[in-house]
């Protein structure tokens, strides 16, 4: 394999550069302000990926592009390259370990995909859900309306 010049990637490479160094800042420094979620709670950043040119020729090998964002697969496991890959913000957000999901007819989703995948408010359904409502009356019930009539004068 031939040897790379410094600057290939360009701004890519400094993109990436800025991934891995949080990545990194978040699993191992315990002044870093999430620390707490990821290096307190036991989450590592696997040996090979100390170096940044492993780190980088990993993500080239798999699709990684500006707008994307590393994710654990296994939000219990740690950064490897069998449990990482790239997921752009919606994604991301549907794997996290606060998420509340609904299953209903069959399918198991995060409220946010419900709410986009039927249109709903979010709030609205995190409210019902919230207020202990069953998930086929949260997710098929009509919204509410504060407007209950109106009147016009003549």
């Amino acid at each position: 394999m031939a040897k790379r010049k410094q600057g290939q990637y360009g701004r890519s490479g400094a993109l990436l550069y800025n991934t891995w160094r949080a990545m990194r800042q978040r699993c191992s420094n315990r002044n870093h302000e999430h620390y707490q979620y990821y290096g307190g709670r036991g989450i590592t950043v696997c040996p090979a990926w100390h170096n940044f040119r492993t780190f980088l020729e990993w993500a080239v090998a798999n699709n990684w592009r500006p707008g994307l964002t590393i994710e654990r697969i296994d939000n219990m496991g740690g950064y490897t390259p069998r449990n990482c890959r790239f997921a752009d913000k919606v994604e991301q957000n549907n794997n996290r370990r606060d998420n509340i999901w609904l299953q209903y007819m069959g399918y198991n989703f995060t409220l946010a995909q419900w709410a986009r995948l039927l249109q709903l408010n979010y709030k609205t359904l995190a409210s019902r859900v919230r207020r202990g409502w069953p998930a086929e009356l949260a997710l098929t019930a009509p919204a509410y309306s504060r407007i209950k009539e109106l009147h016009f004068v003549n």
